[in-house]
C-alpha cells in the first residue's frame, strides 16, 4: 500500500497497533532488566563463594570459568542498556565500562531536570503544573506576532533571489515518497533521543521490513 492510497481508518489502526506494541516492550523491558540484573548478581555470588574457598581446586577453577562464560552475556546487556541511556556514541565495543554509562547516564538526567523557575515578578515556582505554565507561557508571548512594518518587510524581500518557478513550486508540493522517508530515517543515529511515540530510529530502522 502506498502512502498515497492511506486513509484515516489504516492509519488509526496503525497508532493503536503502535500504541500496543509500545506498552509491550515497556512490559517487557522492566521484566528483562530485572531478569539480567539478578543474574548477574546471582552469578557473582556463586563465583564468590568458590574464590573464597580456599585453597582452590582444579575443578573450582573450571567452575569459575563456566560462571563467568555464562555471567560474560547478562554484563554485555546491561553495558548495552546503560550505553542507551548515556547517550554516548564514542564507546569502543567490550570495555565493559557499565559503571561510567550509568554515572553519566544519571548525571544527564540530573543534569536535564529542571527543580524550579523564576517568574518574571521573582517568584520561585517548583511545581509541575507552575513549571510547565510558565514554560508555555514563554514560548506562547516569544512566537506571538506583535505586528510589523510593512516598508521593512518590502526591503527585505527586495534584497532576495527571484521567488519559486512553477517547476520548482511543482516538486516542492510532491508528498514525500517512501524512498525519501527510508533514507532519512536509515541516516539517523539508531540509539539516541526516543521519538514523540517512545521509540528510537534503530526500532524502525530494524523493523522497516515490518512497518516502513
Amino acid at each position: 500500500m502506498s502512502p498515497s492510497t492511506l486513509t484515516d481508518s489504516d492509519f488509526s489502526s496503525f497508532m493503536a497497533k503502535q500504541e500496543s506494541c509500545i506498552s509491550s516492550l515497556k512490559s517487557w523491558n522492566v521484566s528483562a532488566r530485572s531478569l539480567f540484573k539478578n543474574k548477574i548478581v546471582a552469578l557473582n555470588k556463586s563465583i564468590a563463594d568458590l574464590q573464597n574457598n580456599l585453597p582452590l581446586e582444579e575443578s573450582n577453577v573450571a567452575e569459575i570459568k563456566a560462571l563467568q562464560s555464562q555471567s560474560n552475556p547478562f554484563l554485555y546487556k546491561e553495558e548495552v542498556y546503560w550505553r542507551q541511556h548515556a547517550r554516548v556514541s564514542w564507546r569502543n565495543a567490550g570495555d565493559k565500562n557499565t559503571k561510567f554509562f550509568h554515572r553519566f547516564a544519571s548525571k544527564r538526567k540530573k543534569a536535564n531536570t529542571i527543580h524550579f523557575l523564576n517568574t518574571e515578578d521573582g517568584e520561585i515556582v517548583n511545581s509541575l503544573e507552575g513549571i510547565s505554565n510558565i514554560v508555555s507561557s514563554y514560548f506562547a508571548n516569544l512566537f506571538h506576532s506583535q505586528g510589523c512594518d510593512s516598508a521593512s518587510v518590502e526591503q527585505i524581500l527586495s534584497a532576495l533571489d527571484p521567488p519559486l518557478n512553477n517547476f520548482e513550486i511543482d516538486y516542492l508540493g510532491e508528498p514525500f515518497r517512501a524512498e525519501e522517508v527510508k533514507k532519512v530515517v536509515f541516516h539517523l543515529s539508531g540509539d539516541k533521543a526516543h521519538g514523540l511515540d517512545g521509540l528510537n530510529a534503530l526500532f524502525y530502522q530494524k523493523n522497516w521490513s515490518t512497518i516502513g
